[in-house]
């Protein structure tokens, strides 16, 4: 295994966007900015599709020094270059979290947090997470095991009862990623499984299906706290995470993170924005 640079510095923290989501991405590096770490820089890489130069400049200056923040769009020249998938040049931008390794060859560990979240405390003790030889850290999904969330179970011999991980924090092993090629495993999982990419037919798992299928049982669990829904109760969470019932401007969300949302919001370049609802399904892999 090549060498790699040690973990105690900086902190490697990526997130996924497209234009659409521009509203929930500066409050999430705002917060990120501001609260993630007061010791160490962090090294932010977005992964994104179509987000315009203008915007990111915009967003840029929400990153205090000395914390950096790099964009990167995953067109087939860049992945043929760090020896990617083609196919992530067309997939949803929801498996760009998959190139991580690739995108930081020589690094030990990154955070993987969603465009989503906001970050309320300092992710130093995440990113030290003992991962027990494990490829990746976790919060437990809403639903929370295989047999609630993966319909075709029996087919694919994985334990019905293994826990099913929420992939919108992720502590990874980069090395360990790499090593046991779980991008390209979960991708292939995915598109062999489109039909079930449904939980209960009606939630969206994208590679978060293919995640828990292939590291069934072989993930550690983090505490609530990193990664906690905003339609549960307020409790002393580290990072929140605007997810399904709990979307800014839905009656199911807690008002206290309703009003975060926009408190932090009016402070970036999208202060007017209002969220709209979206009932289309979206196509889970391209």
């Amino acid at each position: 295994m090549p060498t790699t640079k040690q973990c105690n510095g900086p902190y490697q923290v990526a997130t996924a966007a497209t234009e659409g989501y521009l509203p929930y991405l500066a409050c999430h590096l705002l917060t990120l900015g501001e609260n993630g770490s007061k010791e160490v820089p962090l090294e932010i890489t977005v992964i994104h599709r179509g987000i315009p130069i203008e915007a990111q400049r915009g967003l840029e200056a929400l990153i205090p020094y000395p914390h950096s923040l790099r964009w990167i769009e995953p067109q087939k020249s860049l992945l043929e270059k760090i020896g990617a998938p083609l196919d992530f040049a067309a997939c949803s931008p929801h498996y760009f979290r998959l190139l991580i390794p690739y995108l930081l060859p020589d690094h030990r560990r990154a955070i993987y947090l969603d465009a989503d979240t906001m970050v309320l405390n300092d992710i130093s003790s995440l990113w030290n997470t003992d991962l027990e030889g494990h490829a990746i850290a976790a919060v437990l999904d809403y639903l929370p095991c295989i047999r609630d969330a993966v319909s075709n179970w029996r087919e694919l011999h994985v334990d019905p009862d293994a826990p099913y991980l929420n992939s919108g924090v992720l502590v990874m092993d980069l090395a360990r990623w790499t090593s046991e090629k779980i991008s390209l495993r979960v991708l292939k999982v995915c598109r062999e499984n489109q039909a079930h990419l449904w939980a209960h037919g009606k939630w969206p798992q994208f590679d978060q299906y293919g995640l828990n299928v292939v590291l069934a049982g072989r993930w550690k669990a983090l505490d609530p706290m990193w990664n906690r829904g905003t339609d549960l109760p307020q409790t002393a969470a580290r990072i929140i995470h605007y997810l399904g019932n709990g979307k800014p401007g839905l009656a199911t969300c807690q008002p206290v993170f309703n009003q975060l949302f926009f408190d932090v919001l009016r402070r970036t370049p999208y202060r007017d924005w209002l969220p709209v609802s979206n009932s289309e399904k979206p196509a889970l892999v391209a």
